[in-house]
């Protein structure tokens, strides 16, 4: 915001690796510098394939008490060092991320008295999550609201569950979508009638992710169609055996952790399936190359593919696998879908509309 005083921004997320949350955070970072303020970055452990180490600029602090799993000591070890850093650096918001860096990153700016911005990146209770899991978050949820000032949900359909379950109050409960950056243009691959039906998911290869069910839904689709999956996790030599058992071997590419881009660009449509999602930022990618989306009908999914740019459909292989051959059966329509994606990305989705809505958010905050 142009003739207003540059912030002190300190971002806290639990952990800095790959996924949603943390391109979320390299956007905001990378767009928050640029506008002139000074932004570091609080985190528990820093991998390798991390995005905001690379941002020129950016102080990146190590909490290493700051872990995801509940623990009473750590926790409060954490707490401790999160307001001797907010101290000594004078911040003048803070700026936490997903349930446990939220938790904690709120406990301490509430001791500082700075104000605070919690951005959930999906509830941790939506419906899909595990039933432990909603129990547990749903309590963290409640405690952090209590210290903090600003919550913000990812889509309409998030607001309506904080409301539901009185996550923070009515006027400190807002909706900002994520976004992305647009990329250095790469040229699609033109498909002939006689090339394979390219599809691509990114996605970690963990619990949430489901790329079991797009595994089985391939199984049901004509041997033209295949699938890259990129990414990886736990549960990756699980996947890559089901793929073996089926005798999809020739038809399943595994890539690994790598820059989505020239997949998402050499693919004819984008799958993801999931139990849960907030803002799904690989959904946005998608878009902002120009390819349909299919997907599972979930509050994330739903408000970002809209109801012209992808298709939505239920979580089962069967589900998936009609979905996917309605558009290997219509070439018009997915070169239809994939220009109204790229056209919502833009209108919506940007990493620049995404970080003038958060700074319009901290000035309200500040005196």
């Amino acid at each position: 915001m142009t003739g207003t005083k540059p912030l002190n921004i300190l971002h806290v997320i639990t952990k800095l690796d790959v996924g949603g949350a943390q391109t979320v955070v390299g956007e905001l970072v990378r767009k928050q510098i640029k506008s002139g303020h000074r932004v570091a970055v609080a985190t528990g452990a820093v991998h390798a394939e991390a995005l905001v180490p690379t941002i020129n600029d950016v102080s990146v602090n190590v909490v290493a008490s700051l872990v995801h799993p509940l623990s009473p000591s750590r926790d409060r070890l954490a707490v401790r060092q999160l307001v001797a850093l907010m101290k000594d650096q004078q911040f003048d918001v803070i700026h936490t991320h997903s349930s446990k860096g939220g938790l904690l990153g709120r406990i301490a700016a509430h001791r500082c008295a700075i104000p605070s911005v919690y951005t959930a990146h999906g509830w941790p209770f939506q419906p899909g999550a595990p039933g432990s899991q909603r129990v547990q978050s749903l309590i963290g949820e409640w405690v952090g609201a209590r210290f903090g000032n600003e919550v913000v949900c990812l889509n309409q359909g998030e607001l309506k569950l904080a409301a539901r379950f009185r996550v923070g109050s009515i006027n400190h409960r807002h909706v900002i979508y994520n976004g992305i950056a647009d990329a250095d243009p790469i040229a699609r691959t033109q498909r002939s009638v006689a090339d394979p039906f390219r599809l691509v998911m990114v996605a970690r290869f963990e619990r949430q992710k489901r790329a079991d069910v797009v595994v089985e839904a391939l199984q049901l689709l004509d041997e033209r169609v295949t699938l890259t999956l990129v990414g990886d996790g736990e549960l990756r030599p699980k996947i890559e055996s089901r793929v073996h058992e089926l005798g999809l071997r020739s038809r399943v590419t595994f890539v690994g952790i790598a820059d989505p881009l020239p997949y998402l660009c050499s693919a004819d449509a984008f799958v993801l399936a999931s139990d849960w999602e907030g803002m799904p930022v690989t959904v946005l990618e998608a878009m902002r190359a120009g390819l349909p989306v299919v997907a599972n009908d979930l509050l994330g999914n739903r408000e970002a593919v809209g109801p012209n740019t992808g298709l939505l459909t239920a979580l089962t292989p069967a589900g998936f696998a009609k979905t996917i051959e309605s558009l290997f059966n219509d070439p018009v329509r997915q070169t239809e879908l994939g220009r109204a994606a790229r056209a919502r990305w833009e209108s919506l989705f940007t990493s620049s509309q995404m970080a003038a809505e958060y700074e319009a958010l901290y000035r309200r905050m500040l005196p």
